[in-house]
């Protein structure tokens, strides 16, 4: 098995970022190499819910800087069975379409940041959470998708340019040029 770290940055089908076998032992966490426990098992996915520690998201920074990811932990409850495949959809322009995830027990953590050199201005938007049955992402799982959204502000910098301007002027006359 696999364990790739981030999800699709094209808004395809997700990685596999996770598997649970139906032979696999259920011992209630995560064992690093791909198999997922979430919870209680009696086979099929009745009940399976996911809840997130935020829906919201704000970002501000000055251009040509970039703020630090910030997290949202989604937690699993219920029962489920069988291959687990998660993806994001990031719906605007501002979010870093590659987002990490690390999984631990019954939680995901997704780091979420802005795209690199973003010009000054407010962006806004969506980030969609998704878990599947199937790698295409046909079949959802629970109550996916779960929206997060955000509001990126980026401040404008001062910027200098390289043009030069050359100037002569004799005491008590005005310069040659203006600047």
């Amino acid at each position: 098995d696999t364990v790739p770290k981030r999800v699709d940055p094209t808004g395809g089908p997700p990685e596999t970022l996770a598997t649970v076998p139906n032979a696999a032992a259920r011992s209630g966490a995560w064992n690093g190499q791909g198999d997922i426990v979430l919870g209680s098992w009696g086979g099929g996915s009745g009940g399976l819910t996911f809840s997130l520690d935020r829906t919201s998201l704000n970002f501000t920074f000055e251009e040509s800087t970039l703020p630090p990811a910030q997290t949202v932990t989604a937690t699993a409850t219920g029962n489920y069975s069988g291959m687990l495949y998660i993806g994001a959809v990031v719906e605007g322009q501002a979010i870093d379409p590659n987002i990490p995830a690390t999984i631990s027990g019954t939680q995901g953590a997704f780091q979420i940041r802005p795209v690199a050199n973003l010009a000054a201005g407010q962006y806004s938007g969506r980030v969609l959470l998704l878990a599947c049955s199937d790698q295409q992402c046909n079949n959802r799982i629970g109550n996916t998708p779960l929206a997060v959204s955000y509001t990126v502000r980026v401040d404008p910098t001062l910027k200098v340019s390289a043009n030069s301007v050359t100037l002569n002027a004799v005491s008590g006359n005005e310069a040659s040029a203006q600047v």
